[in-house]
């Protein structure tokens, strides 16, 4: 499915027109510069968000660093969705950002990460977390049945 080319602009303007009363934000299938995300993280009352999706957007290693960034100021959170996309190192931010936050559910499938250096962060047991997609992100011969038992508490 070829990705839809949208008006960065016009997008901007609907948030800022929209911002007090914005829980979620949904982009699928479309390919978005990382200036762009920057300023859509600078518009959107983040102590407001909800649910926060960029699903086959072509998110890279620097945009999930900003999506990580924001995380810590968005309480209410509960639901991120990067399903399909190229966050690679940036997955362990975000997931350092989850360990602390009210965020429930994950999916970060589809994604490519680095399996040379990836591991969860400390505390991560003690997130509010209930589902981690991490389907077809090839890590399953990486991770040792250990950690994750003490991850999880297997």
């Amino acid at each position: 499915m070829k990705q839809e080319v949208f008006d960065e602009a016009k997008v901007l303007v609907l948030v800022e027109k929209n911002k007090s009363t914005l829980t979620a934000l949904k982009f699928q299938n479309i390919q978005m510069s990382k200036n762009f995300i920057q300023n859509l993280t600078s518009i959107i009352n983040l102590a407001e968000l909800k649910e926060l999706q960029f699903v086959k957007c072509n998110l890279d290693f620097e945009s999930g660093s900003i999506i990580a960034g924001i995380i810590p100021k968005c309480p209410k959170l509960s639901i991120l969705n990067f399903a399909d996309n190229q966050l690679g190192k940036s997955v362990q931010h975000i997931l350092k950002e989850i360990s602390t936050s009210n965020i429930e559910v994950m999916d970060i499938s589809g994604n490519i990460i680095d399996l040379n250096s990836f591991k969860f962060p400390k505390n991560f047991n003690q997130s509010k977390l209930k589902i981690l997609n991490f389907q077809n992100c090839r890590i399953h011969n990486y991770i040792n049945k250990e950690e994750l038992n003490s991850i999880f508490e297997i």
